[in-house]
């Protein structure tokens, strides 16, 4: 048992953590990043979340954006020290995030398809004399998602 734990096969200990490595995550980059499985393999589910939703965050945009961003990602999952430091710089400079004309277009241009999405799934006619037009009151709901 000890040997399987030096080789890193032993994967039972509650505190054992796999080390990421650029390699695999670019490789699921290429073939599923589009869907986010390369967020999915760095444990950033939230991320994988929104690439579903979006294929590939918008459209292929974010999918594009992580061809450089996927060694930080890869150090964040990691816990390496030297990431870790930079990210607390970083949060000592700058109490809240800088605001960026890039993100809030693309908050933007997700929350419109999600109520896009959303408007397009309810019926515009009456289903079995069921009215469902006044689900739209909720559409404001779906873009604050």
């Amino acid at each position: 048992m000890e040997k399987a734990k030096e080789n890193g096969l032993y994967m039972h200990d509650p505190g054992y953590k796999s080390v990421k490595t650029k390699f695999w995550a670019y490789f699921f980059w290429l073939f599923g990043g589009l869907f986010g499985a390369h967020h999915v393999y760095l444990g950033r589910d939230d991320q994988a979340f929104v690439y579903i939703s979006t294929f590939g965050g918008y459209i292929g945009c974010g999918f594009l954006r992580d061809i450089y961003r996927i060694p930080a990602y890869v150090a964040d999952a990691n816990n390496d020290p030297r990431f870790i430091e930079d990210f607390k710089r970083k949060v000592r400079a700058n109490r809240k995030p800088p605001f960026s004309a890039v993100r809030f277009a693309a908050q933007a241009a997700v929350a419109y398809l999600w109520a896009e999405l959303f408007n397009s799934a309810i019926p515009q006619e009456e289903v079995y004399g069921i009215n469902f037009r006044y689900l739209l009151i909720l559409v404001p709901a779906v873009i604050a998602l």
